[in-house]
């Protein structure tokens, strides 16, 4: 059986894997084409030093991801897919209600996005809809409409996220075959100035060799 990209819809992003859905899932009449992804990371903004030429691009966040998707819709009875019980109008509808967009909600609802391989909890940010075929009578046959949903992460979520790359909170590493103490300690604090630190704060006698499987502490820097 064919599998649909399917939005379902809920009131509350931090509960949603228990809740139940806070309306009826919205279903594609036809899976998309293709879709993009987008992932934009922010840097912190720098003030070169009079007379330096550059300086190094500073990582501040990871921003929410952006999903967008073309969907198309056919009322006319003629394209495969086509169920013979819902104009175009109606699936509208039905999307705006799914998503929020129906005037019964006072906000965006928050959604899952559920396709394949994709799970992803958003709202919907824009939608535009392209009207391409009419029937005589003035109503629309075809439409098409380009959805950009953004990814949402409840606080909780985010503040993990975000201090799971600080210094200044401990980390811990456990050695794989051939890691070296030196890279392990630049993957967290971006320097290998505090190599040997880490070497006496984890009782070893040589930075040039870790033993597999061996945890090793990285503290917070100053700690």
């Amino acid at each position: 059986m064919l599998t649909k990209l399917t939005i379902l819809p809920f009131e509350h992003s931090e509960t949603f894997q228990i809740e139940k859905p806070a309306g009826p899932p919205f279903e594609v009449q036809f899976n998309p084409e293709s879709y993009t992804d987008e992932t934009k990371i922010e840097l912190a903004p720098t003030e070169p030093a009079h007379g330096d030429v550059g300086q190094e691009a500073k990582f501040k966040s990871i921003q929410p991801k952006t999903y967008a998707f073309k969907l198309m819709m056919d009322g006319t009875g003629y394209s495969e897919g086509y169920e013979g019980k819902n104009s175009v109008t109606e699936q509208l509808e039905a999307f705006r209600k799914t998503t929020g967009f129906s005037g019964n909600t006072h906000r965006p609802r928050f959604l899952m996005l559920v396709w394949g391989k994709l799970s992803a909890v958003c709202v919907l940010e824009s939608f535009t809809i392209t009207y391409t075929l009419f029937a005589s009578d003035g109503l629309p046959l075809r439409a098409t409409v380009d959805a950009t949903f953004k990814e949402h992460k409840d606080p909780k979520t985010s503040e993990r996220e975000k201090n799971l790359s600080s210094p200044d909170i401990d980390h811990v590493r456990v050695a794989l075959a051939g890691d070296r103490l030196p890279s392990m300690v630049f993957d967290v604090y971006r320097s290998t100035r505090y190599t040997v630190d880490v070497a006496r704060a984890n009782g070893l006698d040589t930075i040039r060799r870790v033993d597999e499987g061996r945890a090793v502490v990285l503290p917070p820097l100053g700690g």
